[in-house]
């Protein structure tokens, strides 16, 4: 970049350094501006990276700002290993292809400083008991063991990648507490530049960083894959919804009892593909953790972004954490001087949408059966099982709303010191008053940072944790992402048996059918001292507010206000047991891996060296296909699906079932039971994957209604298949498939699986009532057409049938949000014709789609660099 194409820069002398800054005030944005603050940010990240002061100023000008389309390139990339390790393999197999064609390997290379972080591999295999963490540990490094490998070549053959080895804490709480400084310099030439951190992460929940007010969201790993390549991500300038915070929170409340209760109002509101803006007197009687918990679930509730402005309490925090004070000072000269500071009680900027939230009305709530945004106070809980409890408890068979597995796990929560801190207060009143928790139910605790153990050893309250049975089982995602483990054999035995509708408790942020564990139908978010009671309870089938959870071994009732510490207890601990040096201490050692893994070999040079019988990395089969297809015409319907179907519904991360297809196929290759493992670790193998997606048991195939799982009806119309059988059959008969579902298609994870799969099965167009974000751009970049009907049409009303044909024409050429005629072609001859709309939305996703994927434009180039590397070498020999 030039100093031509970028605005006016102010130079400005912060302690003792010349710095620049970018003058927003000419866009009529900045530290004057009524504009939205995260406008701020991307302006100045556009600019920084060489868009030119006059295209942001056309952009920042429209009268409808979001119809504008911008390339967003962020400073940094974050990953985790489930979906950062595909990025990476597709990386691998460029190079691979790249030197097929005679070119240099070392020309594909990330464009940007990439950090993954392994935590999502380890499984509660060991709980409750003082060596659990050691034996997982241990298993996670014997089951994963060539992914790990590949992962260290990653490390040494890009330079731009930073692995952080396994043990270490969740990515977005390392990003939160470590990796994000808030403010950058850039070498611009012969000056310095100040921008404000900004990144995209390949999880949904990157979003957490916003609490500290960095802007950045999650991404599929396809989105990511994008990026490394120098792509970018493409967008439409995003519509900010202002949430004005009013009010004090009360004493009891904790920071997930306010995000669940904002992930039913703001969906219910309707903020998806919003960015969310928090602003009012509300914001700064929050903590920062508090407010990082609110932004770590805006997936939950829709959001692209959930971003709190910097004030005072957001340099405290820095300093908390390992901040210097140089860079301190650098955070709030930018942030005041951008336009991203908030003083108490100052104006409102100037937002499309604005959602009045009072903090004071919040109170305890949780999340559940089996979706993050069913908001429900502890009252409304036993509710749920009035109706479905089949059998009363006998000779200790369970009963519906038992609670089997209960379990402090995610960044979400571990993240926050004053609801670990309030949990630990708990399990002390609750030793004291001698009280156990039931052994049918399967405990753990999985702090997202070594900082919580550290904290919580020093005050004693570990102890007290452990001694109810929450052993700390590992420092990773685990229970939250699915890895739960075994249930205890009696409970999975008696489970087996019926069709009990049993319980999880967990302090995650995401609860869909089947994520947690397949045996197990409902599952209830809640904050980490509300696990503990629900445990100490055994069951759901009473008001944990009200009602006795349980009686003490003289008999005497217990309720909550016998265990619920007060808030001066909690302040008193926070005060004294969360300190800078714990920290300091955690996070100097972060790139130190344990003795298994500085002893794990690997191998290295430019291009990864394959192995065609690994079951866990195989080389992606990368080639440029066919463009993807303008017209989609007499299209069978694979999976007729309903509402609110997850990236969880359409690629499982969760173990094998081994009678699974996915499970046959492993077992058919000599692998024992024991063996399977995830599908989440399995990633690395494209045989696996495909044959696991639409597997999720607790899918429902509209045409099967008698039927859980996938399943699919085959080309004759009436048998049915497994997923991937019935997907084959219509490859061999070439017959297109389409996929129909209805609201908020893809929710959940930024799964790149969930696109590849479907892809990969053959699938051309999915056609939904809307989609989520992120999965509908890795469809788009997978080369399958996302389409959406118009809002007055519902698809009890086609009434379709699995014989039925359609297609899908566009009207005209194919464009960003376009019309597409959709014909379904009934058996008798009769048609009926409907208007669609395309679901892509900017030119850049169309050039995209249009040359079959992100993956397959890159081998296209290559191909092209290779015919003139050829063309010229021939040239050279006929001179």
């Amino acid at each position: 970049m030039t100093e031509a194409t970028l605005p006016n820069l102010i130079p400005c002398s912060i302690n003792e350094k010349m710095l620049h800054f970018i003058d927003l005030s000419q866009f009529g944005l900045g530290g004057n501006s009524s504009s939205p603050r995260i406008y701020n940010i991307l302006a100045e990240s556009l600019l920084s990276n060489g868009v030119t002061a006059q295209s942001v100023s056309e952009i920042v000008s429209r009268k409808n700002i979001s119809d504008a389309e911008i390339t967003f390139q962020p400073k940094r990339l974050i990953m985790q290993d489930y979906a950062g390790l595909p990025a990476l393999l597709d990386l691998a197999a460029l190079r691979s292809n790249a030197v097929d064609l005679g070119l240099d390997p070392a020309t594909i290379n990330p464009t940007l400083p990439v950090v993954l972080a392994i935590d999502h591999s380890i499984v509660v295999t060991n709980h409750n008991t003082p060596n659990s963490r050691h034996e997982n540990e241990s298993k996670e490094f014997s089951k994963n063991k060539e992914r790990f490998q590949f992962l260290k070549w990653a490390q040494s053959a890009f330079p731009a990648v930073q692995v952080i080895p396994p043990g270490k804490g969740i990515l977005h709480q390392i990003n939160l507490e470590y990796l994000s400084t808030g403010v950058i310099s850039l070498q611009k030439n012969d000056y310095q530049l100040l921008c404000a951190d900004n990144l995209l992460g390949t999880d949904s929940h990157s979003t957490m960083v916003g609490g500290i007010g960095v802007l950045g969201w999650g991404i599929g790993g396809i989105e990511a894959t994008a990026c490394l390549l120098g792509y970018g991500v493409s967008l439409r300038w995003p519509r900010v919804a202002g949430v004005r915070l009013s009010n004090m929170k009360r004493a009891n409340v904790l920071a997930s009892d306010i995000a669940l209760y904002l992930a039913k109002r703001l969906r219910a509101f309707g903020v998806i593909d919003h960015a969310v803006e928090f602003f009012g007197s509300g914001v700064h009687s929050l903590t920062v953790s508090d407010r990082a918990t609110i932004s770590n679930m805006a997936p939950e509730y829709g959001a692209t972004v959930a971003w709190f402005p910097i004030d005072t309490k957001t340099l405290d925090y820095f300093k908390l954490t390992g901040r210097d004070e140089d860079h301190l000072a650098l955070v709030e000269a930018h942030a005041r001087h951008q336009g991203l500071w908030q003083e108490s009680g100052d104006f409102e900027p100037d937002y499309q949408t604005v959602i009045d939230i009072d903090l004071s009305e919040i109170s305890t709530t949780f999340a559940g059966p089996n979706r993050p945004e069913q908001a429900l106070t502890p009252a409304q809980v036993p509710i749920l099982f009035e109706e479905v409890s089949k059998r009363p408890p006998a000779g200790g068979a369970l009963q519906d709303g038992d609670v089997v597995l209960a379990a402090i796990t995610s960044c979400t929560n571990t993240a926050n010191p004053a609801a670990m801190i309030t949990a630990g207060l708990v399990a002390k009143r609750a030793i004291e008053l001698g009280l156990t928790i039931p052994k049918t139910i399967k405990t753990s605790f999985s702090p997202g940072s070594q900082v919580v153990q550290r904290y919580l050893q020093s005050s004693g309250l570990l102890y007290y944790i452990e001694s109810l049975g929450f052993f700390i089982t590992g420092y990773g995602c685990m229970t939250c992402v699915g890895n739960s483990g075994p249930l205890e054999p009696s409970v999975q035995e008696m489970i087996s048996g019926g069709e009990f509708d049993v319980c999880a408790v967990i302090s995650g942020n995401r609860n869909f059918e089947g994520r947690i564990h397949k045996s197990i139908r409902s599952c209830f978010l809640m904050s980490p001292p509300f696990v503990i009671l629900s445990a100490l309870a055994g069951h759901m089938r009473l008001d944990l507010e009200k009602d006795v959870i349980t009686t003490a071994p003289d008999g005497t009732p217990i309720q909550l206000i016998d265990l619920w510490p007060s808030s001066d207890a909690v302040s008193e601990i926070l005060e004294r047991h969360v300190k800078q040096d714990d920290f300091h201490d955690v996070y100097r050692l972060i790139d130190e891996g344990s003795k298994e893994w500085k002893e794990l070999y690997s191998p290295c040079g430019s291009t990864f060296e394959w192995d065609d019988s690994s079951l866990y990395i195989r080389r992606p089969p990368i080639v440029a296909p066919e463009t993807s297809q303008i017209n989609v015409i007499n299209a069978r319907v694979l999976l007729k699906l309903g509402d609110s179907i997850t990236t969880d519904h359409i690629s499982p991360v969760g173990a094998i079932d081994p009678e699974s297809t996915a499970g046959r196929y492993l077992r058919d290759l000599g692998l024992h039971l024991d063996d399977l493992n995830t599908y989440g670790a399995r990633r690395g193998n494209h045989e696996v994957m495909l044959r696991g997606t639409f597997a999720n048991p607790r899918l429902a195939n509209q045409f099967l209604p008698d039927r859980h799982g996938g399943w699919a009806i085959g080309p004759d119309g009436e048998t049915a298949y497994e997923v991937y059988t019935a997907a084959e059959k219509y490859t061999r008969a070439k017959i297109p498939t389409v996929i129909c579902a209805g609201h908020s298609y893809g929710t959940g994870s930024a799964r790149d699986w969930a696109a590849k799969g479907t892809a990969g099965l053959g699938v051309k167009a999915v056609i939904a009532r809307s989609f989520e974000r992120i999965h509908r751009t890795n469809l788009i970049l997978c080369g399958v057409l996302p389409v959406t009907l118009p809002p007055e049409l519902e698809w009890d009303a086609l009434t379709l049938s699995a014989i039925d044909e359609i297609s899908l024409v566009p009207e005209g050429s194919l464009k960003p949000d376009g019309q597409i005629r959709m014909t379904i072609h009934r058996p008798c001859g009769a048609s009926d014709q409907y208007m669609t709309k395309c679901a892509i939305r900017t030119v850049k996703e169309l050039s995209l789609y249009l040359n079959g994927g992100v993956l397959a434009a890159c081998h296209m180039h290559m191909l092209e660099r290779a015919e003139a590397k050829l063309q010229l070498s021939e040239h050279n020999d006929v001179i």
